[in-house]
């Protein structure tokens, strides 16, 4: 199990939120999604929060279909 940074943590924290706020259950395939999008070096835009959790959403999805 590789340990994440306070940053990396942050940036979980806040997808994962995300899903919350889109009253999704947190499930592994979300933490291996979130996990991904900070590997691959993704850090929200400054948009309002709603078309953030849109765009977590449609990459989500994405990725649950690339799988």
């Amino acid at each position: 199990m590789n340990k994440l940074s306070p940053e990396a943590l942050k940036q979980r924290s806040f997808i994962l939120s995300a899903f919350t706020r889109l009253k999704m259950s947190i499930s592994t395939s979300i933490y291996e999604f979130a996990d991904y999008k900070i590997k691959s070096g993704w850090s929200p835009g400054l948009q309002d929060l709603t078309k953030i959790d849109e765009e977590i959403l449609e990459e989500y999805m994405k990725f649950i279909k690339s799988k």
